[in-house]
């Protein structure tokens, strides 16, 4: 049978971990994937397990370049050149499930082919030591389950992480398409779960499927609580921080209403705008307050009040 899915890397001084993950993608119990690779500049001895990998299962191959672009544009450049029913992105230092491939991809080939489709699932979070941290990833972005991660608080709080997201043709096609200014995406995972749930369908399983490694590298995290360490008290740090999150929301709302505007629900048409808004008008209060009252908002709810009090 010939591989069906592509699972998207990129790879930057990952070299700690990478045998682990490589190990457990060579472990799947479904086998018709291949691994494309692009290696984000590392100074490690990254390329050097690549190679070790690629030469071992004709499966993975892998590029490089000397000077780091970031993830977000090298997920994209990955995702321009998809030449397979389904994609998958895949973290340098998780460990997969035996069973993630086979479980995820049964779920997405049962959505219709034209319709931009994305598959995620829960994960349990790990440190570094692969000890456990926490049994869902998802309850510590504030969701109750999978199926509660959709618009319009899905604008503002991600719980749909890359790295257990599986993905078909259709969705990859919108995501890279040119009319997108991807210098205003705040990340490729979460534009893929914005797109799918406004111009496709979003599936959610609550199944853990991987474990999410954490540690001091990561460059996003499940344990991270920006609102407790600043303490709603400390109102600089909370405007840095409101805005270090609102801003590039916003911005990446520009582009959500550009593409896919004409095809959103009415409510889902006023959270957007709302939330682009503070891309045109700045990060006010007002707005924040307007954009909580249309469902555009942070969960627990200390979260959302710190968000508010770091709007000017």
């Amino acid at each position: 049978m010939a591989n069906d899915t592509t699972l998207l890397l990129a790879t930057h001084d990952g070299a700690v971990h990478l045998r682990e993950q490589l190990d457990s993608l060579r472990s799947q119990t479904r086998t018709t994937w291949r691994l494309a690779v692009l290696d984000d500049g590392s100074s490690d001895r990254t390329v050097d397990i690549l190679a070790e990998y690629s030469a071992l299962d004709e499966r993975i191959s892998f590029r490089t370049r000397p000077v780091a672009a970031g993830a977000t544009p090298s997920y994209l450049t990955l995702l321009d050149e998809l030449d397979t029913p389904f994609f998958g992105f895949v973290d340098q230092d998780d460990v997969w499930r035996p069973d993630r491939l086979e479980r995820v991809t049964a779920a997405l080939a049962a959505a219709e082919p034209d319709r931009p489709t994305l598959v995620f699932t829960d994960s349990t979070v790990v440190d570094e030591c692969r000890e456990l941290i926490a049994v869902s990833s998802i309850a510590r972005y504030g969701y109750r389950s999978a199926r509660d991660v959709a618009l319009p608080r899905l604008l503002v709080q991600n719980g749909a992480s890359g790295n257990t997201m599986l993905g078909n043709r259709a969705l990859a096609r919108l995501a890279t398409t040119i009319t997108v200014d991807r210098s205003e995406l705040f990340a490729h995972d979460w534009w893929c779960a914005v797109l799918a749930a406004t111009a496709g369908e979003l599936i959610g399983l609550d199944e853990p499927t991987l474990e999410w490694r954490q540690h001091g590298s990561n460059t996003t995290g499940a344990t991270r609580r920006w609102y407790d360490k600043a303490g709603l008290t400390q109102v600089r740090q909370l405007r840095r921080r409101a805005r270090a999150l609102l801003e590039p929301a916003a911005a990446q709302a520009v582009q959500l209403h550009r593409l896919v505007g004409s095809s959103l629900s009415p409510a889902d048409d006023q959270a957007v705008q709302a939330l682009a808004a503070l891309h045109t008008n700045g990060v006010s209060r007002r707005q924040v307050l307007a954009c909580w009252r249309l469902g555009v908002r942070l969960s627990p709810l200390p979260r959302q009040l710190a968000l508010v009090a770091g709007a000017s």
